[in-house]
C-alpha cells in the first residue's frame, strides 16, 4: 500500500517498465464504462464489494454479473470548493476511460481524500493502478 506522494514515480518515464507505450493497440477499445446510477447496485458495492484504501483515495469493486462495466465518483463537500471536487471527479473520470481495460468486469466506486489535489494526472492513473492490482482486479505492474 503506498502511503505517501513519494513513493509515486517523479517522471512519466519510471511509469514504462520496457519503454513501450501504455496502450498496446493503435485501435480504441470496444468497452464503454457507464455510471453507476442505480441506487441497489451502488448498495451493492459497498455492502458485497472489495475495499482498497490508498493515501490518496478509497475504491470498492465488485465483479459485475453482467453489461457494461460501471464506476461511481463519492466527493464529499470537505475536499473543496466546488471546482476542486469537480477537478478532482474530471480527472478520475479521465483516469478510469485509460483503465478501462483493467476493470472491464467490475463495478467501481473511488472516493478521493483531500491529498489527491497535489497529484498529477499521470500519478492518480499510477496510483489507480496500483490500487487496483493491490485488490487484485489487475496483474501487479
Amino acid at each position: 500500500m503506498v502511503s505517501g506522494k513519494e513513493c509515486l514515480p517523479q517522471t512519466e518515464e519510471e511509469l514504462s517498465t520496457e519503454g513501450e507505450p501504455r496502450a498496446a493497440s493503435s485501435f480504441p477499445s470496444k468497452i464503454r464504462l457507464r455510471r453507476l446510477v442505480e441506487k441497489e447496485v451502488v448498495h451493492a458495492v459497498f455492502r458485497d464489494g472489495q475495499k482498497s484504501i490508498s493515501g490518496f483515495f478509497a475504491v470498492f469493486s465488485l465483479r459485475k454479473q453482467s453489461g457494461a462495466p460501471g464506476y461511481a465518483i463519492h466527493i464529499k463537500k470537505r475536499y473543496g470548493i466546488a471546482v476542486e471536487r469537480n477537478h478532482a471527479k474530471r480527472l478520475l473520470r479521465a483516469a478510469l476511460y485509460q483503465l478501462r481495460e483493467i476493470i472491464r468486469d467490475y463495478h467501481v466506486i473511488l472516493i478521493p481524500r483531500r491529498k489527491m489535489k497535489a497529484l498529477r494526472f499521470w500519478q492518480i492513473v499510477w496510483e489507480l493502478e496500483q490500487v487496483f492490482s493491490e485488490a487484485g482486479i489487475a496483474k501487479k505492474t
